[in-house]
């Protein structure tokens, strides 16, 4: 028997990943060295650049990918012919040792995306939280461990080179980083146009 619901969400591989790792990674380190940063983060031991990493040359090879798998995945969402996806916002994070993400959720957005540039082993989880509508039904039971069915994460690991796509009205974040590595992740999302 299969669940009838379920969070739509894909996870595949960066097929450039080992190419473009180590240029990325000292880009977005020259990001941080000049402070080009969002305001007010609230994140500790976390940088997070400005949104508007899309439209840095460097990144093209990513964003055209991005936008191939986006195109993808259009048809399972019976979508009208009119409408299309655009890349709204792109942006880097540098999550140093204990630091965490917690991100608002891109709710005027339509699919938001994470790739695992760099991330060492312990470096989080992505954590990603779907609403369960009566939550007083779960404290009335046991629940030997959480899964899809009886919790409102899900937590998966970051598999370096890979990405998840997921709906943007799902809040989601990265646990601590537990490694003394700092880990390195892109986060984006697409709007309907």
């Amino acid at each position: 028997m299969n669940p009838l619901f379920v969070v739509p969400s894909w996870q595949l591989p960066f097929n450039n990943h080992l190419n473009v790792q180590d240029r990325y990674v000292s880009h977005l380190q020259k990001y941080k060295q000049n402070n080009i940063s969002l305001p007010n983060i609230s994140s500790t031991n976390t940088f997070v650049t400005q949104p508007n990493l899309h439209i840095d040359p460097l990144f093209e090879d990513f964003v055209k990918f991005g936008i191939d798998c986006v195109s993808q995945i259009k048809p399972s969402y019976n979508l009208a012919p009119s409408l299309n996806f655009g890349l709204s916002s792109m942006y880097g994070t540098i999550i140093e040792k204990g630091g965490m993400f917690r991100p608002d959720m891109k709710g005027e957005d339509f699919l938001s995306g994470v790739y695992f540039l760099q991330t060492p082993p312990t470096s989080g989880q992505l954590c990603i939280k779907h609403l369960i509508s009566d939550n007083s039904y779960f404290r009335k039971v046991h629940v030997e461990i959480d899964n899809t069915i009886n919790s409102e994460m899900v937590k998966m690991p970051m598999p370096q080179g890979n990405i998840v796509l997921f709906p943007s009205y799902l809040d989601y974040f990265v646990a601590q980083n537990n490694s003394d590595d700092a880990s390195y992740l892109i986060h984006f999302s697409f709007r309907l146009i």
